[in-house]
């Protein structure tokens, strides 16, 4: 049984190759932030990038500093445009002297191996797409840790740092990847032994959830997305701050922006979290009373009936509780 179909006969509602949800949001939701949740991570593009000039192609291409990275240690990356904006927002795994595995979400595997492959000239690099020999599922919530520890698996301590493990006599790496305000960990396996890892994940405690409650508390955090907040519109530095960005890091496209950017202290715009009196849609212009000074990128409605949203906005706005509206819905910035 294929991982889609297999998730179904566990009760998923699936759409465009997402899970959806489980039937109920709510308790997906409260598994997220009071238990342990298990998503499935599988849709996020993955592509193994080896080979003598691997650490020096990846180093001079993105945004942190990925070749001095120890292997089993990771980081998150930008691949900018020259003028400093979004093409790829990227986690980098080492795998050892000449492998790292890259991992994104938001984008095809195919654009993603294109993007890496423009670059590429004379480097002894191979890139080669991961995403059919591998499924990946996630742990979040506060309870993620002993979730863990109960399924026998192993815990990297530091963000992004990885480990070799076993499930149920299955092989697993282990990624630490907080995706949300607490502790989390991303599993992967191979694709034949997903159906048999889920269930082991389940057996330890974790509570399967969806796309949907996985958006409710993402937007409760403050946690941007490619797509969402991550897009070629804007800057790193507007939506994340220094977050996947080395300071003073030599020659990567877009640097000489980024470095001026930090020169000057910060960036014009802002991503700010706001609670409003109504539901509201990505899009939808932010008003202050000096006029127009944004617009929602990610919105979501809590089941305790909070209506949040993720905004990009001036500067200055995010940083002042002047009252805003959304459309014409009252909305105030949450710290």
């Amino acid at each position: 049984m294929d991982r889609l179909a297999y998730l179904e006969h566990a009760g998923a509602l699936v759409a465009a190759g997402v899970v959806e949800s489980y039937g109920h949001a709510p308790d997906e939701y409260r598994a997220l932030t009071t238990g342990t949740a298990l998503l499935d991570a599988t849709p996020e593009a993955r592509l193994d990038v080896a080979g003598l000039d691997a650490p020096t192609f990846l180093h001079r291409l993105l945004t942190a500093n990925v070749r001095h990275l120890a292997p089993g240690h990771g980081t998150p990356a930008f691949l900018l445009s020259s003028t400093g904006r979004i093409r790829l927002a990227l986690t980098v795994l080492r795998e050892n002297d000449a492998r790292y595995t890259l991992v994104a979400a938001g984008v095809e595997p195919a654009d993603l191996l294109a993007e890496l492959d423009r670059y590429l000239f004379t480097e002894r690099v191979e890139l080669a797409p991961l995403e059919s020999l591998h499924g990946q599922l996630a742990l979040q919530g506060p309870t993620a840790v002993a979730t863990l520890a109960a399924a026998g698996l192993p815990r990297p301590e530091a963000p992004f740092a990885h480990a070799e493990g076993h499930l149920a006599g299955l092989p697993v790496r282990v990624v630490r990847h907080d995706r949300f305000a607490t502790e989390g960990y991303d599993l992967i396996v191979p694709a034949q032994d997903f159906e048999a890892a889920f269930g082991a994940l389940v057996g330890a405690g974790a509570h399967p959830a969806g796309r949907v409650a996985a958006e409710m508390h993402r937007v409760e955090t403050g946690r941007p997305a490619f797509g969402a907040e991550w897009t070629p519109e804007v800057s790193p530095l507007e939506v994340s701050g220094l977050f996947g960005v080395t300071e003073g890091k030599g020659c990567y496209p877009g640097q000489e922006v980024v470095e001026r950017t930090l020169s000057m202290g910060s960036p014009p715009r802002a991503l700010v979290r706001l609670q409003a009196e109504a539901a509201l849609t990505p899009g939808t212009e932010v008003s202050a009373a000096g006029g127009a000074i944004g617009h929602v990128t990610s919105a979501a409605t809590l089941p305790d009936d909070r209506h949040l949203a993720l905004a990009l906005v001036k500067r200055r706005f995010g940083e002042t509780d002047e009252p805003l509206r959304v459309g014409g819905i009252a909305a105030r910035r949450l710290s």
